[in-house]
C-alpha cells in the first residue's frame, strides 16, 4: 500500500475582480493529506483513496516548488496472513 502523507505547501491567491490601487502580494498555506500516488522530481501526486489492485481516486498533483514540509503519517506494508486474504476476498464477492 502507498504511504500516507501530509503535505504543507503554499498556494497562489487572486485580487477581487474590479479596479484596485493596492495590491496585496499574500499567499495561503495549505495542508493536504492523502496516499501518495507518484512522487517525480517536480510534483508529488496524492490521492485520498485507494483500491486493491492500484486503482485510486480523485488525484491531486503539487508541484514541489511549493512545498514547505511533507511528514510520511504512516508506512503500510502488505498483508499477507491468511486472515487479510480471507476479507479481501470477502469484499470481493459482497
Amino acid at each position: 500500500m502507498k504511504p500516507m502523507v501530509l503535505i504543507t505547501w503554499i498556494d497562489s491567491t487572486n485580487h477581487t475582480t474590479g479596479w484596485t490601487y493596492e495590491t496585496e502580494t499574500k499567499t495561503i498555506d495549505i495542508v493536504s493529506c492523502g496516499f501518495l500516488m507518484e512522487e517525480t522530481d517536480e510534483v508529488m501526486v496524492i490521492s485520498h483513496s485507494i483500491g486493491f489492485q492500484g486503482s485510486h481516486f480523485d488525484s491531486f498533483v503539487i508541484p514541489k516548488g511549493c512545498i514547505k514540509e511533507v511528514v510520511v503519517l504512516d508506512k503500510h506494508e502488505e498483508k499477507k496472513s491468511g486472515k487479510a486474504q480471507v476479507q479481501q476476498r470477502n469484499r470481493k464477492k459482497g
